[in-house]
This record gives structure tokens, C-alpha cells and sequence, in this order.
């Protein structure tokens, strides 16, 4: 163009030459080739991280697992259900050495952990026998409603690049962006999960999602919602009658009441009666409605329409199921399976050993095997696998300080604060100068006698003090006596007290050697 001449009309040039729309499309397309180099560099680096060496991939059985805290073994270090599982089987399975895989996390709902196993299967041969145990539910809402129109678009963006998904996952985690949880998205990363699993050659064993229905009350957390009125003094009129053994009064005052706030309580009072009534099928039938009330809670449980999505996915896909909620019930007393638990949703071990022979019996179905040593069989799990002392201390009192935790803003928590003594007293069982768990049976005593776990300051100083979840408590001498004041003010008895001051002089309060480390 000669100097003077103007470009024809609607072409502009900029700095680098050229139109605005050809320079648009030329970052367009750097764009797209640096997300697609950094996509091909990302599943090369999966590849090369995950994929087996092909005289081991000759000679193994790959059992993968995803899940939550109870598929990671929570709060028994060592021995998660697919590691007990692989031990069931003697650890081997179609005449190969079972590789455990274990992907699971506490904390974590379906989303991260499919994300995860899509990462580990990228490439994987599918000529190598295995498995994908899957169970999860507790950290999903079991609420029905449909998902917003951005999710389902954002789901479609991300279908087929793992390096977005991963990014993320990563700024859900981190709170960055925002997410979604509902009965909807569970069953879409269900389905994600069971169909990955199956292009990857492997066969997903889906499980039921168990919890304490009976042995820890559903959500009634200060603050949550209007007030109790009318409701709330016929609770403390049926709780009364209760403790004079009057339960089929107390039953009709439960069950003549009604209240949006108290529903999911009055129905899980009316399940105590009918349990003490000697009568388990409308006691568990209570238990499970007052679940799937959803009420506000420091924890979730899988509801009963998790479990049906889980059970009609299996029978859809035509892959085994594992009815851990059957099996528990199975093994229950009286209807009850409190004893099967340590906490509110986490099994004691020989919950564990029930939940890890079911999958032990569907792989062994599937794959021709059999299970060779059943430890739910054992009068003590525990001792039957020689478990170390410091490992049965820690999760006695991951369990104990779990239930305290729950136990916050809670308005009337006595099944759990009860069930968190239980669990600390089975400390000071095995370890007598255990301080963690005088100290645990303290500020139960103080949520019994005063506001000390439901009052917004205290609950604030006992975040920053770290008094909420894992398994010993860390203390100062200097934060002792600060701590101490505070118990003896919310009128814990002296002798109390006492015990608490003597074992943190003797063990300095701090049990090395007995922590674990997941939440």
C-alpha cells in the first residue's frame, strides 16, 4: 500500500500488523495449541507416572478404590475395607498378586475421587485384570433437585480434558469456584465412575453407604432455624417421660407433633421408643426418615435415596453390588448397629471387616477366588491382627474428639456426647495416663453442664486451641491453664480437673506415636 493510501473500510491494523480479526483468530489458535501441548504433556506425565512395567502388569491383580474416609480406613491406620479385602483373599485373585490401589480420601465427596481415578486410568492396558471398589455418599447431598444449566455445560467443556478437570476440582476444593451437590450431580459422577472403570477394563463393585442411624441423633444445631416453641417443650416433656421408662407415652407426644425445625429429632426420639419398646422394625424405619430429613448438621449421612440410586445403577449396568446396609443390618443386635460403629458414620473395625468381606465375596464371584479368612468371624478383630496399642488408642480417640466436633452448637447432643465418653474411657481402658482422652471426658462434661460446645465465642477459642477432630490433643502448659479455667467455669467437677493436670504432668500432652493423621 502506498503511504498516503487508506486500508479499504472495517480493516483495522494494529501494532503487530495485520486485521483485528486475523490477529483475534491467531491468538485463538495459540491458544488452542497451548491447551492442547499442555493437555498432551499432562496425560504424558499420567502415563508415565501410573502405567505398570509390562513384566508386573503379567503378574498383577489392579484393585483400585475410591471413596470417602471410611474407604480410606478412618480411624483405623493400616486397615481400610479394599486392604482388608485384598487380605480376605488371601492377596491374590486369578492367580495374580492383588495390587491395592487406594484412592480414597477423607472429606472428599464423588467428584474429586472419579477426577482422581480417571487421572490413574489414562492409558492403563486393559489386557491387566482388576477392579474399581467404589463407596461413597456420606460427603454428597442426597437432596433431589436438578442441576443449574452452567453445570451441565461446564460438565460437557470438561468431558474430555483431564488437565481442566483437575484445575477444576483444584479451585473447588480451595473454595476459588463454585460447586454443586445434589442426589442429580451423585448420580452423574456415579455413572462417570462405573463407566470409566468399564472402558479401562476393570469392573466397578459398587457398595451402599451405611451410618449410625440409631446410636447418634440427626442435626438440631443452634441457630439453624426459627424457634422450637410448642414442639420443643412437648421434646422436653417426652424426653422426661423417657427417663422415667415411659416411652409409649412419650412415643404419642413424639409422634403427635410438628414442627419443620424438630421433624428429623422427634422422628429419631419416636425410633428410641420403639426401641426400647422391643419393637426394631418401626424403631429403624423412624431412624432412616429422620436421615432423610436432611436436617442441618456438622456432618452428612447417605440417605436413603443414595442408596437406591446406587443399587439401580448397579442393576442398569449390570455390575456387582456390595448391600453394606444389608450386611450391617444382618449383623446387628436387636435392630441396633450402633456397636458396628466408632462415631457417626465411620464402622469400628469389625464394621470394616464386614463392609471389606463384601467386596471380598463379589471379587471372588466375578473372578473365581475364594475368601480365606473371614475376620468378622473373630471374637476380637483387633487382636485376632495383633493391631498395635498406639493404633487402637489413636482411633478411640479420633472417634472420641469426632463426636465432640459434631457435638458443637448441637442443642441437645446427649447420644453423641455419651458415645464420645464411651470412646474415651476405651482410651483410658488401654492407656491410663492417656491426657488426650481425661481431657476429651472434661469438655464433655462441660457441654453436659453448661453452653461450653454451643457458645459462638468459646467454639471460636477452641478452633484457634485445635480442639476440633484428629486423634490427641496438642496442648501448652500455658494453653492448660487458660483451658482449665474455662472447664472449671462451665463447672466440670474438680476431680476432673485434677486428672487432667496430673496425666499432661506426666505425659507432657502430647502422645507421640498415637496420632493418625487423617481427618
Amino acid at each position: 500500500m502506498d503511504p498516503g493510501e487508506r486500508p479499504p473500510s472495517g480493516v483495522h491494523r494494529g501494532p503487530l500488523g495485520g486485521s483485528a480479526t486475523a490477529r483475534a483468530l491467531r491468538l485463538a489458535a495459540l491458544f488452542v495449541l497451548g491447551a492442547g501441548a499442555a493437555e498432551f504433556c499432562y496425560r504424558r506425565w499420567l502415563l508415565c507416572r501410573h502405567r505398570l512395567p509390562v513384566e508386573a502388569a503379567q503378574r498383577v491383580f489392579e484393585l483400585y478404590a475410591i471413596g470417602e474416609s471410611t474407604m480410606a480406613g478412618t480411624p483405623f491406620r493400616g486397615l481400610s475395607p479394599p486392604e482388608l479385602a485384598g487380605r480376605a483373599l488371601g492377596g491374590t485373585l486369578s492367580g495374580r498378586r492383588v495390587v491395592v490401589r487406594n484412592l480414597s480420601k477423607p472429606g472428599e465427596s464423588i467428584l474429586p475421587q472419579v477426577s482422581a481415578l480417571e487421572r490413574w486410568l489414562w492409558g492403563r492396558a486393559r489386557g491387566v485384570p482388576g477392579a474399581v471398589l467404589i463407596y461413597s455418599g456420606s460427603n454428597d447431598h442426597g437432596r433431589p433437585a436438578a442441576a443449574p444449566t452452567w453445570w451441565l455445560v461446564k460438565e460437557a467443556l470438561l468431558e474430555r480434558s483431564l488437565l481442566s478437570r483437575a484445575l477444576w476440582d483444584a479451585g473447588e476444593r480451595r473454595s476459588l469456584l463454585p460447586r454443586v451437590r445434589s442426589l442429580f450431580t451423585y448420580e452423574r459422577h456415579l455413572r462417570r465412575a462405573i463407566e470409566r472403570s468399564l472402558e479401562s477394563g476393570l469392573v466397578p463393585v459398587l457398595s451402599t453407604v451405611v451410618s449410625n442411624a440409631s446410636g447418634v441423633e440427626p442435626g438440631l444445631l443452634a441457630g439453624s432455624g426459627s424457634s422450637t416453641g410448642r414442639a420443643g417443650e412437648m421434646l422436653a416433656e417426652g424426653m422426661a417421660l423417657e427417663a422415667r421408662g415411659r416411652h409409649r407415652e412419650a412415643l404419642r407426644l413424639y409422634e403427635g407433633a410438628s414442627s419443620r425445625r424438630l421433624g428429623a429429632y422427634l422422628l429419631f426420639r419416636a425410633g428410641k421408643c420403639y426401641e426400647a419398646l422391643g419393637e426394631p422394625e418401626p424403631a429403624r424405619r423412624r431412624f432412616l426418615q429422620a436421615i432423610d430429613y436432611l436436617a442441618a448438621d456438622n456432618f452428612n449421612r447417605a440417605t436413603r435415596y443414595q442408596n437406591e440410586t446406587i443399587r439401580g445403577l448397579a442393576r442398569e449396568y449390570g455390575v456387582p453390588l456390595v448391600d453394606a446396609v444389608g450386611l450391617f443390618e444382618a449383623r446387628s443386635t436387636s435392630g441396633r448397629e450402633s456397636a458396628l460403629f466408632v462415631d457417626g458414620h465411620h464402622p469400628s473395625l469389625l464394621g470394616h471387616a464386614i463392609l471389606a468381606e463384601g467386596f471380598a465375596d463379589a471379587l471372588a464371584a466375578r473372578f473365581g477366588g475364594a475368601v480365606e479368612r473371614r475376620l468378622s468371624r473373630a471374637p476380637d478383630p483387633e487382636q485376632a491382627l495383633a493391631y498395635p496399642l498406639a493404633d487402637r488408642l489413636g482411633a478411640r480417640l479420633y472417634a472420641g474428639r469426632w463426636l465432640l466436633t459434631a457435638s458443637s452448637r448441637h442443642l441437645a447432643p446427649e447420644e453423641r456426647l455419651s458415645l464420645a465418653e464411651e470412646r474415651f474411657r476405651e482410651a483410658l481402658r488401654l492407656a491410663p495416663e492417656a491426657f488426650s482422652a481425661r481431657l476429651g471426658l472434661a469438655i464433655a462434661e462441660a457441654a453436659r453442664r453448661s453452653a461450653f460446645l454451643r457458645d459462638a465465642g468459646t467454639l471460636r477459642w477452641l478452633g484457634r486451641m485445635k480442639v476440633f477432630y484428629g486423634s490427641r490433643f496438642r496442648v501448652s502448659p500455658w494453653e492448660l491453664t487458660v483451658l482449665l479455667r474455662r472447664l472449671r467455669q462451665a463447672g466440670v467437677a474438680e476431680g476432673s480437673l485434677r486428672g487432667v493436670s496430673a496425666a499432661h504432668a506426666r505425659t507432657g500432652g502430647d502422645h507421640r506415636g498415637w496420632a493418625i493423621s487423617s481427618r
